[in-house]
């Protein structure tokens, strides 16, 4: 893997074009700071539309449409970057066909009303989000998807349309009171109803809300699971 990280403020695209169109490589990491001015400018399509096949971006910047298709990447981390403007019902569409692992971690989409994850060959999806962003509802249309793990508020904000491969769940709420817990009760039922093959879920809490979990622990063991080998894990966290 290439990894390029760059304490200087990037000034310009051209100069990520030129190198990329002097460089063949099919894993890249890349970690720049850039201008101001060059955050409110599309990331070049060439990092979506290569052959680049392992893809880790941390950038404040906007990324092109081309990143919803790609077609060859199968690991795809983005950290602090802005995704694009969704269609005219609010909803962006993330429909790469063989990717298999998405990370995405404090990603500028609360301009987005849904964002869809539509892809055939995902096994592995893990979404850190911030406050900014919990407006935007994930919905998660993966029929191979294996493995989740959640980062953030849980009320509405993400859907799972197929649980048949789901065998792990991490869910690590991000607040400081216990507002949420009727909210994680909610989604930790339908999972439960729904995914036949889930064998681990963890639920991670903060300490400041340790005398409020033994109730919503006890109801989450409480709750009927479709999963005869399911094994639950209530953990606190700093």
């Amino acid at each position: 893997m290439l990894k390029i990280r760059s304490d200087q403020v990037l000034r310009s695209n051209n100069q990520l074009c030129n190198w990329m169109n002097a460089t063949t490589i099919d894993k890249l990491n890349l970690d720049i700071t850039c201008s101001y001015a060059l955050r409110s400018e599309l990331l070049p399509d060439c990092f979506f539309t290569s052959g680049i096949k392992m893809l880790r971006l941390s950038t404040k910047q906007l990324l092109p449409i081309t990143m919803c298709s790609a077609q060859h990447i199968i690991i795809l981390k983005l950290v602090d970057v802005t995704f694009p403007d969704a269609d005219s019902d609010g909803q962006l569409i993330l429909s790469c066909p063989i990717l298999k692992v998405l990370v995405m971690k404090n990603c500028e989409i609360n301009h987005l009303k849904t964002l869809l994850v539509s892809t055939p060959q995902l096994e592995h999806i893990k979404l850190c989000i911030e406050n900014s962003s919990l407006d935007c509802k994930k919905n998660l249309c993966c029929p191979m998807l294996k493995s989740l793990y959640w980062r953030g508020k849980y009320a509405d904000e993400i859907s799972i349309m197929n649980y048949s491969a789901l065998t792990r769940v991490t869910l690590k709420d991000l607040g400081y009171c216990c507002l949420g817990f009727e909210a994680q009760l909610m989604f930790i039922k339908c999972l439960f109803e729904n995914a036949k093959v889930l064998k681990r879920m963890v639920v991670y809490y903060s300490v400041y809300v340790c005398e409020k979990v033994k109730e919503f622990e006890d109801k989450v063991f409480e709750l009927p699971r479709a999963s005869s080998d399911l094994s639950i894990s209530v953990i606190p966290f700093l």
